[in-house]
């Protein structure tokens, strides 16, 4: 009987472990395995079921509405005090955030009343230089493409009819670079909607949360470790090998329920990324902690907003050794790296979505032995554009074109 009660609580420990983000150890490794048999672990928060199989695009007019700066006050209010929980039997939650996420997070679907969700996405507040706020839509520049510049933004307030809002697609990266997209929304999105809180933290370490939906409507929360962040993209620990499809898009909060960034996928590290990593990072994938979850950085929503303000205001510098290479566009990304190194062997390097803007030589492979580095570049069609040629024994940088 008393080791019938300490099994039961291993197990518990265990699963709070997992949810909190946290890499679990020992009884935990069985809920991974579990979860990368198939098994469910991480269970969905549950939506309001649909009154209607169409959805209502909900209009306000009243006088009292409130406007989006009321609805940014509400956010800092609600998430002032708020802070990572965990107990033994029930999973770590933010409370506030916890409580309120169906107002913060929104499935997007193609324009329509009976389209399907394509993915998820959060509301972010823009301070404008007059003093006032505006309210836009965050999804990934991948759910963008597939869904086109006219979509449908749907809340599932608990206790309500779902309520859709019409969003448009106003600026966006690229889903191998800057995967992130801008979605313009009207004005009474306010009446529903609460704006994401940005981070202040400057580093990734420390437990973190995902918000979605689950492929089948319902809301879903993953629990994360980050541990690490390039320009591009964080990675975090997580027990849940592989997410729905569509929770990318999704919010992914610190510890206090501020934004990290935008939720993207989770795949098995000891496959591509393994190799994505650069090797000095390799150490956090110990004792069968394969899983992880990929989100990119709130940044890019900075860069979103630059863009649409200024075309190709927001073009990204490219440092190599620190030095300046040149500039890719915000729908532009990395596709290959060719390396030649001094006994002549050649090298490629393929696509990788880790790859850092700012220091781009960490991830190349035996370095010190490199002559001569090629970056090609490829244009918003993922097709090649360009390509940045490095010579690194005279310490000089060429921009050439039709390359490849």
């Amino acid at each position: 009987m008393k080791k019938s009660i300490l099994l039961f609580l291993v197990a518990c420990l265990a699963a709070n472990s997992a949810w909190a983000g946290f890499p679990p150890t020992g009884g935990a490794r069985a809920l991974l395995r579990s979860a990368r048999m198939g098994k469910p672990f991480l269970n969905p928060l549950r939506s309001s079921p649909t009154v209607s199989p169409h959805f209502l695009y909900h209009k306000f007019s009243s006088p009292q509405a409130m406007s989006a700066h009321d609805a940014l006050e509400n956010s800092v209010n609600l998430l002032a005090n708020a802070a990572l929980e965990r107990s033994l039997f029930v999973p770590p939650s933010i409370k506030p955030l916890d409580n309120n996420i169906q107002r913060f997070v929104f499935t997007v679907s193609p324009k329509g009343y009976n389209t399907e969700p394509v993915g998820s996405g959060f509301v972010f507040a823009q301070n404008l230089p007059n003093g006032t706020v505006r309210l836009w839509g965050i999804t990934t520049a991948d759910i963008a493409t597939r869904t086109g510049p006219d979509v449908r933004l749907t809340f599932t307030i608990p206790q309500e009819r779902p309520i859709s809002f019409p969003g448009k697609i106003v600026a966006q990266g690229s889903a191998d670079g800057s995967n992130a997209a801008l979605i313009e929304v009207p004005e009474d999105i306010a009446e529903v909607a609460l704006p994401v809180i940005p981070s202040t933290r400057n580093t990734v370490n420390g437990g973190a949360l995902a918000y979605g939906f689950h492929d089948d409507g319902n809301l879903y929360k993953m629990g994360l470790a980050p541990f690490m962040q390039t320009s591009e993209r964080g990675l975090a620990h997580t027990s849940q090998l592989y997410s729905p499809l569509a929770m990318q898009g999704g919010l992914v909060v610190d510890a206090n329920g501020h934004a990290l960034g935008i939720y993207n996928t989770s795949y098995d590290a000891a496959g591509k990324a393994g190799t994505w990593v650069p090797p000095h990072k390799r150490k956090f994938f110990k004792d069968g902690l394969n899983a992880v979850s990929e989100f990119i950085p709130l940044k890019h929503v900075e860069y979103l907003l630059r863009e649409y303000e200024t075309p190709h205001s927001a073009a990204r510098v490219v440092l190599f050794n620190g030095q300046i290479v040149g500039k890719i566009e915000l729908n532009e990304s990395i596709m290959q790296i060719d390396v030649t190194y001094d006994n002549a062997t050649p090298a490629t390097l393929d696509k990788n979505p880790l790859w850092s803007l700012h220091d781009l030589d960490k991830f190349i492979p035996d370095l010190d032995h490199a002559t001569r580095v090629y970056v090609h570049i490829a244009g918003p069609d993922g097709q090649y554009k360009y390509t940045y040629d490095l010579d690194l024994k005279k310490n000089r940088f060429f921009r050439v074109d039709g390359m490849l």
